[in-house]
């Protein structure tokens, strides 16, 4: 509702603005990075009232899947904006170009959902898909661990622990002998070992 109310209001002074960023700042850090999401759709519907003074209402009733893209648009603003404050971070701007992406190729399909990208038989290429996907939420949890959180390492343990399970299958497919990491992963996260 507050943010439906920013996005109207387009006669925010330069220290209303400032307050609201700290608010929205003060949201992610009590909800230990949970509501990370609110902050950075906040920062661009801000940012959108800042360089536009007439935003028009939609002539029709906004439907649920042009609601979601309108607030993922809002978020990718939101990022763009917070990359500017993070340019010597290239973790972080790898991270906002990949959201952005993801936002253009659905903005692209809109209103049906973005097709899938078809199989490579580059490695190079199958390879950045796998950190793509792996990268996805890791900065949200790298933000929890910041404050302390012990969720975040929970999260941690079961991601690590299931990707670890999947190279262990895609390594057995190679033909390789991984009876010693098993044991390892096993003793690691002190789980039976199935196989013994």
């Amino acid at each position: 509702m507050i943010l439906r109310r920013l996005r109207r209001r387009t006669s925010l002074t330069a220290q209303q603005r400032d307050d609201m960023i700290d608010l929205l700042s003060e949201a992610t850090i009590a909800s230990h990075g949970t509501l990370e999401y609110l902050q950075r759709r906040g920062r661009g519907i801000l940012e959108s009232a800042r360089r536009s003074r007439h935003i028009r209402p939609p002539a029709n009733p906004l439907d649920t899947a042009a609601v979601r893209l309108r607030c993922e648009a809002y978020e990718a603003i939101g990022l763009l904006i917070t990359s500017i404050e993070h340019a010597d971070d290239p973790h972080h701007l790898n991270q906002v170009g990949a959201e952005v992406r993801i936002i253009a190729q659905r903005m692209e399909a809109f209103p049906r959902e973005p097709d899938p990208p078809p199989p490579s038989g580059d490695i190079s290429v199958q390879l950045r898909r796998i950190n793509g996907a792996v990268d996805a939420e890791a900065d949200m949890i790298y933000r929890l661990q910041d404050t302390g959180n012990p969720v975040a390492a929970a999260y941690f343990r079961h991601r690590g622990l299931h990707l670890l399970e999947l190279g262990m299958i895609e390594t057995e497919q190679a033909g390789m002998d991984v009876t010693t990491i098993r044991a390892a992963i096993s003793a690691t996260f002190n789980i039976p070992d199935p196989h013994r």
